[in-house]
């Protein structure tokens, strides 16, 4: 694809180059490649995560692309990681709800709050009939 898209026969721009590299550019190691697998932005029929970093390592796109097609996309991505609630929301629930029972912990505690409260007031202000 990427020769097709260099040769004189080609009209259209630089797309699928301009894509690689940014994909190059999102994939520093294997790790990025199983999180990117994981998200189904990327699909792998190549065999391991490793094979297909250094796949994409390998591919000579002579870094020729078009950079104003995914600014948008990158500036997304920026802003996305800049912003401070998402980042403390994503670190609250990796650190404390990777463990379902973590989860159900919460809920429960939530739960004989909730119900403590409403045993208080019903006490203070009894029901009549």
């Amino acid at each position: 694809m990427i020769a097709f898209e260099l040769s004189p026969a080609c009209e259209t721009d630089i797309v699928i180059i301009s894509y690689i590299n940014f994909l190059n550019a999102l994939i520093a190691n294997p790790d990025d490649v199983k999180e990117l697998r994981s998200k189904h932005i990327l699909l792998n029929g190549v065999g391991s995560d490793e094979e297909v970093f250094k796949k994409f390592k390998e591919i000579a796109t002579v870094r020729i692309h078009d950079a104003s097609i995914y600014r948008n996309v990158r500036n997304d991505i920026e802003k996305h990681c800049r912003s401070k609630t998402r980042t403390w929301v994503a670190e609250i629930i990796y650190k404390y709800f990777r463990n379902p029972w973590s989860a159900f912990g919460l809920i429960a505690a939530i739960a004989v709050v909730v119900l403590a409260f409403v045993q208080t007031y019903f006490t203070i202000y009894p029901w009549k009939r």
